[in-house]
């Protein structure tokens, strides 16, 4: 593993000790990030978006591939959803948009 990507797995795994909070996707327990901001379509608010976010080495150490439709529970923030479309995977990390 190059320096590099060992200095990202380390801030990973510190930022997702912090701020992390306990889940379950399609049943698996780990450790996720929950985020919720606002959608603007010209200019003009439309919603609000509700992501959670998971290390893609957390995902892969349980054996999870998240998917569309799975369900993700997060206890500690009264969250029980559908994961809406297809993962988004950028920087070892997947963002999972909810319903």
């Amino acid at each position: 593993m190059s320096d590099w990507s060992q200095s990202v797995a380390e801030m990973d795994a510190t930022l997702f000790g912090a701020f992390g909070t306990s889940a379950t996707i399609a049943g698996i327990p780990v450790s996720v990030i929950v985020d919720e901001g606002e959608v603007v379509f010209d200019g003009a608010v439309q919603g609000t978006r509700r992501t959670v976010s998971l290390t893609k080495a957390e995902a892969n150490a349980a054996g999870l591939t998240p998917a569309r439709g799975q369900v993700v529970v997060v206890p500690g923030e009264s969250i029980e959803s559908r994961i809406a479309q297809p993962p988004i995977i950028e920087d070892g990390l997947y963002i999972l948009v909810l319903d």
